[in-house]
C-alpha cells in the first residue's frame, strides 16, 4: 500500500528543528565568511542553536588545480613548499602531496595554494600562493613551476 504523501509537510510548511536544519544546509554563516571559500560545517544541537564546525578540509571533498596535479605527478614524490616571509621572520612549509593538494604542518589540506598559503600564516586577507609557495628553498614559485599566470 503506498504512503500518504498528504501527511508530509512542503518544503516552505517546514518548522521546528527539521526547517533550521534545512536553513543550516543551504544558507551561508556569518562565521563562513573569511574562510577562503571553503563551506563551513554545521549542526543543529538539541536546543534547537546551530554550531560552526569550520571549515570543510577533508581530502576526499577537495579537488586540486589540475595545474598543481600534474606538479605533482612529475616530481613523483612529496615536495616540500617553502614560504619565506623576510620582513616576518618566518619560514612557513607545506608538502605538495602526490594528488596535487597540498598539506600543512598541523594536518590540514588544501586544493588551493592561497588558502594554504593564508591558513599557514594565519591571515584572514587573500594571499597569492601560487606566487608565496617556493619549490624548496630557493626553488621556483609555484606559478613559476606550473606556468600558471598570476594577476
Amino acid at each position: 500500500m503506498p504512503a500518504d504523501v498528504s501527511a508530509v509537510p512542503a518544503a516552505g510548511m517546514l518548522t521546528g528543528p527539521t526547517a533550521a536544519l534545512r536553513a543550516s544546509m543551504v544558507t551561508p554563516t556569518a562565521s563562513g565568511q573569511g574562510t577562503g571559500g571553503a563551506t563551513p560545517w554545521r549542526s543543529l544541537r538539541h536546543d534547537d542553536t546551530l554550531t560552526d564546525w569550520g571549515p570543510l578540509t577533508d581530502p576526499s571533498l577537495q579537488v586540486p588545480d589540475p595545474a598543481l596535479t600534474t606538479l605533482a605527478k612529475s616530481r613523483r614524490a612529496l615536495t616540500t613548499l617553502v614560504w619565506l616571509r623576510e620582513r616576518r621572520g618566518q619560514r612557513l612549509q607545506a608538502l605538495l602531496r602526490a594528488d596535487g593538494l597540498i598539506e600543512l604542518e598541523d594536518g590540514s589540506v588544501y586544493a588551493d595554494p592561497g588558502e594554504a598559503a593564508a591558513a599557514a600564516s594565519g591571515s584572514e586577507s587573500t594571499v597569492d600562493g601560487w606566487r608565496a609557495w617556493r619549490l624548496g628553498d630557493g626553488g621556483p614559485t609555484l606559478a613559476e613551476a606550473t606556468g600558471v599566470p598570476t594577476p
